[in-house]
């Protein structure tokens, strides 16, 4: 697996949910051995370096989340999460489409206080909730990017990710950073 970790001037093609920004997917994506990590601090630097006429298209309007950022941590973390979980399913959107295995692209944390967690734990964790999956799926539909929850098999705790994710990002339940060890 490589591993790498996002730059803020990285962000827009993994975050951005404009359609006509990447009609075909970008060389980067629908890569096997992919991992690419993104800190929360560098999503902050992102959102706060985005100009107020910005036409990147994010999960949530670009003022609310720099405001978020700018005042209130927690929520920033969840607006975070809710970013990476539809980072998440945009790369199911073309790995579906293109028969592919999805490059991973997970929150990360270089913070010494942080929660780590394994990412086969995020099945259980997933197994745990009910109807995430469907609430992802609406809002992946809503936003132009619809997905299946039968993903292919190697694809499904990329998908399990996402749904985690859209939950904790929606029911507020994560205010501190995390860290997913990369155990498949």
């Amino acid at each position: 697996m490589i591993e790498q970790y996002a730059k803020a001037d990285e962000l827009s093609c993994l975050l951005s949910l404009q359609h006509d920004s990447e009609i075909l997917p970008e060389p980067f994506r629908l890569q096997r051995s992919a991992l690419f990590r993104v800190t929360f601090s560098v999503y902050r630097d992102y959102i706060l370096s985005l100009p107020d006429d910005t036409v990147v298209k994010l999960p949530q309007e670009v003022s609310a989340l720099r405001d978020a950022v700018a005042s209130n941590q927690s929520v920033a973390f969840c607006q975070f999460l809710k970013s990476m979980a539809f980072a998440i399913v945009k790369e199911l959107y073309f790995a579906e489409r293109h028969n592919a295995v999805a490059a991973t692209i997970l929150p990360a944390s270089n913070r010494d206080d942080a929660v780590v967690m394994n990412y086969s734990n995020l099945h259980d964790i997933f197994s745990s909730l009910t109807g995430a999956s469907g609430n992802l799926l609406k809002e992946a539909r809503e936003k132009d990017w619809a997905i299946h929850s039968n993903v292919m098999l190697e694809n499904q705790r990329l998908f399990e990710a996402a749904v985690v994710f859209n939950y904790w990002a929606d029911s507020e339940t994560v205010s501190s950073e995390f860290h997913i060890v990369y155990d498949l």
